[in-house]
């Protein structure tokens, strides 16, 4: 067997091995060259809401040299300037992005995007050898950095409290206990839209309110009328007025006034105190009622034709002690009354309200 030259067997080992250190080294500078590559250009929508940004993509030509077959050009995603999969035609990677986009994709959906449109970009152009082409695990990553934003309508039936309204009404004293109408709460129907980023909640609006059932208010009414120091103690015209008068029947002297009245009308306290006298009186007042003020005055009712009242009673302005009558010495149906401050008697007409 005829051997090699031993200058060439000396040679031939050597001048190998550099030329492989010599291919890897340009084998790695290519490698990171081709991942380093970012081209501006235009853009692209395979999914409705995912911006794919392309690379110029220069048509793949038949290159039979030895570093292109190791090295290679291909298709690839590059998510954040990193290669996430290759591929042998780019349709193959823009209906991955698509998959992955409607898989999150329902009737509540109004978008589907990435943080940042620029992140995922569509190039050509040379990769490492071994690159990965996993769809499926380039799937669950791209879909990792989706904003998914969804907008959910909901319907509820919502109760609307009735609001408290104080009126005043000026025929009414201060002192009298308020007259409260009830309110009611209403109903009403409302629409809202909620809307939540990745499932978690953003915000809240209305859109639609339908009124069901009106809320009814409840009315406080108050009175504003200052209450007089005495009121009339019977609703009638004055038939005999204070002091000297001539008549045929009753006192010359007239201590009092005395107001005409129906028969059995009511007879009510002028003034709030106590009752000291309800009864009948036989120096001619008739059925008498006495009511001692606060104040120490005393107030006269005559005439009457029975008594609601007794002695010891604490009544208020208003309240009714007696019915009007013709009792004692009287010409007619009417209320004698009287006011004495300190045991005198005075011109009820200069107390009572206008």
């Amino acid at each position: 067997m005829q051997q090699c030259p031993s200058a060439v067997r000396r040679f031939f080992p050597g001048r190998i091995l550099s030329l492989v250190l010599t291919l890897a080294l340009v084998l790695t500078l290519f490698s990171a060259q081709a991942l380093a590559v970012e081209a501006e250009t235009e853009e692209i929508t395979p999914a409705d809401s995912i911006t794919l940004s392309v690379a110029e993509l220069d048509e793949p030509g038949y290159d039979d040299s030895f570093f292109y077959l190791l090295v290679g050009q291909q298709y690839y995603l590059s998510l954040d300037g990193q290669l996430l999969v290759t591929a042998g035609e780019p349709e193959t990677l823009i209906q991955l992005v698509r998959t992955a986009a409607e898989a999150y994709v329902t009737e509540d959906t109004v978008s589907c995007a990435l943080a940042d449109p620029e992140q995922l970009t569509l190039c050509y152009g040379y990769v490492s050898f071994g690159a990965s082409d996993d769809l499926e695990a380039a799937a669950l990553a791209l879909s990792e950095q989706l904003q998914v934003t969804t907008v959910e309508r909901t319907v509820q039936d919502e109760t609307v409290p009735y609001e408290q309204v104080r009126a005043e009404d000026p025929e009414r004293y201060v002192d009298e206990a308020p007259v409260v109408t009830p309110g009611s709460d209403g109903l009403n129907r409302v629409t809202w839209e909620v809307t939540c980023l990745n499932g978690e909640f953003q915000d809240a609006k209305v859109v639609d309110t339908q009124v069901l059932t009106e809320a009814v208010d409840e009315v406080t009414t108050v009175g504003t009328k200052e209450r007089p120091e005495y009121i009339w103690p019977a609703s009638g015209r004055i038939s005999s007025r204070f002091g000297p008068r001539n008549i045929a029947v009753g006192s010359k002297n007239h201590k009092g006034i005395d107001i005409a009245a129906s028969y059995g009308s009511d007879i009510v306290a002028a003034k709030a105190g106590t009752v000291i006298y309800s009864q009948w009186n036989s120096s001619g007042y008739g059925y008498l009622v006495k009511i001692e003020h606060e104040d120490g005055d005393v107030t006269y009712y005559a005439h009457n034709s029975s008594l609601t009242v007794s002695v010891g009673d604490e009544v208020q302005q208003g309240d009714v002690i007696a019915k009007a009558g013709s009792t004692g010495r009287s010409s007619g149906t009417h209320c004698h009354f009287e006011i004495r401050v300190d045991g005198t008697p005075v011109n009820p007409l200069d107390y009572l309200e206008s």
